[in-house]
């Protein structure tokens, strides 16, 4: 349980490197999420 600690410790220390990834991938899922929702309000107008 000690290793898993320590692991879980290095995992919080890389957080703030992977930050700015995250946002970019977090940014990029909003866009394809809104695409894909304005693509389900189309189909549910041809509905």
């Amino acid at each position: 349980r000690k290793e898993d600690a320590g692991r879980s410790e290095e995992k919080n220390f890389q957080l703030p490197v992977d930050i700015q990834h995250f946002q970019h991938f977090a940014f990029v899922h909003m866009m394809s999420l809104e695409q894909n929702t304005m693509r389900g309000m189309e189909l549910e107008c041809y509905l």
